[in-house]
């Protein structure tokens, strides 16, 4: 593996934080909910055996501001978050620190080092998923399968792999084992945890019980009715999107929460252009901006458009980025992202 650019924290840190748990500490796992954030959990789980509290959490403000309360009710006194830019959520982490010592691993942008007596801070650089980094620190605790890193660093850097079978992948991890076709497990994790939205628990209590990566085709079933519904818009998109002077928009409302998946899809076609895919789900507008290219900075793009919304946030990386912002601003965000899209331009 290559050696990891630590841009905040150190790996002593990393390793002064676990050499530090014990069987006595209650141990609190925050994680993301897509690909990376779920199989950087199930590598962490498997090291440290024994994580009394999981959650899956989505990007959008407040995110950790009614957690503090529920943790300190289950007496938990460490607390690992990966996968989750935390820049905004500074107010939580003072709560948590209050009951509790916290390590988080994460390769968003950020703009500000979090490291301090209680918190240790370990941010990678953006081409790092929090996977690749969990697997490449944990592994020279304990042996770690392959599959499990290779699968988890793939579902946050399809861009990066272009090969079809995206197998050039495992000489990353050293993997000397029978090469497979990785895409179709990156797509069935994927639409699996879609389908399980609001049990995410259930796809990482299957990942954790794999033996190999086979194991895995269980999730066929839950990811059929998703891929169904992906196939739809697809073909929807090529219909309904606006033009704006090269940048493409979408808004749609369909019942998974595919948005991610229908913006990996379409941009990876067409890598030189900028797409804006807008969903709506429970008063919120969740937002995916991609442009494979990296030409049009994606987090920028969307910070630019929601500075004159109030309650909303923006995140991610400058090929792919999102956004959370109420319903009530679509058309406000619609005028702001075509504006910032052309100053940018």
């Amino acid at each position: 593996m290559q050696k990891l650019e630590f841009l905040a924290g150190s790996e002593k840190r990393f390793y002064e934080f676990i050499g530090n748990l014990t069987e006595k500490d209650k141990i609190a796992m925050l994680s993301h909910h897509d690909g990376d954030g779920v199989m950087s959990a199930v590598i962490t789980s498997k090291v440290l055996g024994k994580i009394d509290y999981v959650d899956f959490l989505d990007y959008k403000a407040g995110m950790l501001k009614n957690i503090a309360g529920k943790l300190r009710e289950k007496k938990v006194n460490k607390i690992i978050i990966l996968d989750l830019s935390v820049d905004s959520e500074e107010a939580s982490l003072k709560e948590f620190e209050k009951f509790a010592e916290i390590m988080i691993v994460d390769h968003h942008l950020y703009t500000k080092d979090l490291n301090s007596s209680k918190t240790t801070f370990i941010r990678t650089a953006s081409g790092f998923p929090a996977t690749y980094t969990c697997y490449y620190l944990f592994s020279k605790i304990q042996k770690i399968p392959e599959w499990l890193g290779v699968l988890g660093t793939l579902s946050d850097m399809v861009y990066k792999y272009k090969k079809e079978t995206a197998e050039q992948i495992y000489d990353d991890f050293g993997f000397t084992g029978e090469r497979q076709n990785l895409w179709d497990f990156v797509m069935m994790l994927g639409n699996a945890l879609v389908y399980f939205s609001k049990g995410y628990e259930k796809v990482y209590d299957i990942v954790m019980k794999a033996k190999t990566l086979e194991d895995l085709r269980g999730l066929s079933v839950y990811a059929k009715a998703v891929e169904e519904e992906l196939n739809f818009y697809l073909k929807d998109f090529e219909e309904k999107k606006e033009e704006h002077n090269g940048l493409f928009y979408y808004y749609f409302k369909p019942k998974f929460l595919i948005t991610s998946q229908i913006s990996t899809i379409i941009s990876l076609k067409d890598k030189a252009k900028t797409f804006i895919f807008v969903d709506e789900y429970d008063g919120v507008l969740r937002v995916s901006a991609r442009c494979q290219s990296g030409k049009v900075d994606c987090v920028r793009l969307l910070q630019e458009a929601i500075k004159d919304i109030p309650d909303s946030s923006a995140g991610g990386h400058v090929p792919a980025a999102g956004a959370r912002v109420p319903s009530k601003f679509l058309n406000k965000f619609k005028e702001n992202i075509f504006k910032a899209y052309d100053s940018l331009k």
